[in-house]
């Protein structure tokens, strides 16, 4: 069994096809996530942003999810871990990761004023 497996059986919220996940849902999910990603890959921070923090999502709407590391812990290998955590996580919902030094300078700055961190 692949380490972070074992994080994301503990973790695993059963979702029905075509559901939308409310906030509340998502950021709850998002905290019981916190402590092994920080374990497993040094996530520091974990926030959510987009659709889901607007309460405009639909059932084809992703989770927009920001992730900062330690210093010594951002890494290319550090990032899939964390993605692949995540993804399964959320089963059948698309889920976009970006990192707080991957922003975009077009975007960043309204991602950071509608991020709500975990």
């Amino acid at each position: 069994m692949r380490r972070y497996e074992k994080y994301c059986l503990s973790l695993h919220y059963t979702l029905i096809s075509n559901c939308v996940m409310n906030k509340q849902s998502v950021i709850s999910l998002l905290r019981k996530a916190k402590q092994p990603l920080s374990q497993s890959c040094g996530v520091k921070q974990l926030g959510l942003f987009g659709s889901t923090v607007r309460e405009s999502n639909t059932e084809s709407s992703d989770v927009d999810i920001l992730i900062d590391f330690e210093d010594d812990k951002e890494t290319y290998s550090n990032f899939l871990l964390a993605c692949e955590i995540l993804e399964k996580l959320f089963d059948r919902l698309k889920v976009d990761i970006v990192t707080l030094k991957g922003l975009s300078p077009f975007i960043g700055q309204q991602i950071l004023k509608e991020v709500e961190y975990v």
